[in-house]
C-alpha cells in the first residue's frame, strides 16, 4: 500500500471515529497502517466460513 492510500485510509478512519490527532500522531498512524491492515487481513479465513465458531477455549486441550 502506498503512502497516499495509507494516509487517505487513516483520514477516513479518524474522521469516522471523530478523532483529532496531532500531525506527528497522524504520521505515525500512516506509517503503521500497512502493517496493521495486513495483520487484520490475515485474520480473515474464508475457508472457515462454514465452520461454527468456538464458544469457549480450553488451552489444556491439544489439537493436532
Amino acid at each position: 500500500m502506498d503512502p497516499l492510500s495509507s494516509a487517505e485510509a487513516v483520514k477516513v478512519l479518524l474522521a469516522t471515529a471523530r478523532l483529532t490527532v496531532s500531525p506527528d500522531e497522524f504520521d505515525r498512524l500512516v506509517g503503521v497502517y500497512p502493517l496493521l491492515r495486513a495483520q487484520a487481513d490475515g485474520l480473515y479465513m474464508p475457508e472457515l466460513e462454514s465452520e461454527d465458531p468456538a464458544l469457549s477455549f480450553d488451552p489444556t486441550v491439544a489439537h493436532a
